[in-house]
């Protein structure tokens, strides 16, 4: 929450609160988003206008956030909502949602550590040192993720599709 919070943009969800119930159960409260995400958008179908500006939004946000020093590490359709917007030509604004994962690239100062042999992230959308639970990954990762959710809004399908042993090993062919 923290991280998402650091980097105001309209294509990113709001935190608005988040901590810890005496249960021990985490939660967050954000913006209540109408419209749905990228991953029910590519089953209803979208024009090719439409994946365009889906894309470039999203390379926006990834761009505003490595800016700042922060790798999402899961990207994914279920992690893009789209909701209706008619100031954009496209009618549909992009939310990046779910910042869980994120790490700063400066984790050596900040104190956040990433441990090798530690799986972050979605197989079917993981770069291929996610794959390898390297523990240096930066913005090139997000980046192949995009490639990968840009190959599924063109093709209509995933690069790579299995159980999660194969996917690991595809992405890192």
């Amino acid at each position: 929450a923290q991280t998402a919070n650091s980097v105001r943009s309209r294509h990113i969800v709001e935190m608005h609160d988040f901590g810890q119930l005496p249960s021990g159960q985490f939660y967050m409260t954000m913006d209540l988003l109408e419209g749905r995400d990228l991953a029910k958008g590519l089953k209803q179908g979208l024009t090719p206008a439409e994946m365009f500006h889906v894309f470039i939004q999203c390379a926006d946000v990834l761009e505003l956030t490595h800016q700042r020093g922060i790798i999402h590490r899961d990207l994914k359709p279920d992690n893009i909502f789209l909701v209706p917007d008619a100031e954009l030509a496209s009618g549909r604004r992009v939310k990046v949602l779910d910042f869980g994962i994120a790490k700063l690239a400066q984790a050596e100062s900040t104190g956040v550590q990433t441990h090798s042999q530690m799986v972050f992230g979605t197989p079917r959308y993981m770069s291929p040192e996610q794959c390898r639970s390297a523990a240096h990954i930066d913005h090139r990762s997000d980046i192949y993720t995009l490639g990968c959710i840009l190959f599924e809004l063109v093709v209509g399908e995933p690069p790579f599709d299995g159980e999660v042993g194969e996917l690991i090993a595809k992405h890192q062919m």
